[in-house]
């Protein structure tokens, strides 16, 4: 007998596609440039930095204001090891995300197979989304 799928593992394959979406959104609005130091990133050393981490804010995981480019230094070394300074120049350098950001943390979303479905046609339906393929 076949071993039934968990919600979860469900919508697993959904995640990969919609990381991928986004990562691709945010590298073209940030012009493939580690958004903290200004260099040019590519391939493995750029970096989705999340203004709210992915973990404890999951339906904010795949929206592209909440990401920005990073390189891995900046990304592992500056926004991770100093979270307080590093939450204060994303404020000051884009304030109008991060206004946007807080309004949204404060409403939760379960993330099921809906969502993930509605997620990734918004984020094929995005501006800076371009299909190469």
């Amino acid at each position: 007998m076949k071993k039934q799928k968990t919600p979860r593992q469900k919508i697993n394959p959904y995640f990969d596609k919609a990381d991928k979406l986004v990562r691709e959104i945010t590298r073209k609005r940030d012009n493939n440039c580690c958004c903290m130091c200004g260099n040019p990133v590519e391939g493995s050393g750029s970096h989705p930095c999340h203004v709210y981490p992915k973990g404890t804010y999951m339906s904010m995981r795949w929206i592209p204001e909440n990401i920005f480019t990073g390189c891995m230094h900046c990304h592992f070394y500056v926004w991770h090891e100093n979270p307080i300074p590093s939450t204060k120049w994303f404020e000051e350098k884009y304030p109008e995300r991060a206004s946007y950001l807080l309004e949204l943390s404060n409403r939760i979303q379960k993330v099921d197979m809906a969502f993930m479905e509605y997620t990734i046609k918004l984020l094929k339906e995005h501006k800076d989304f371009q299909n190469e393929g």
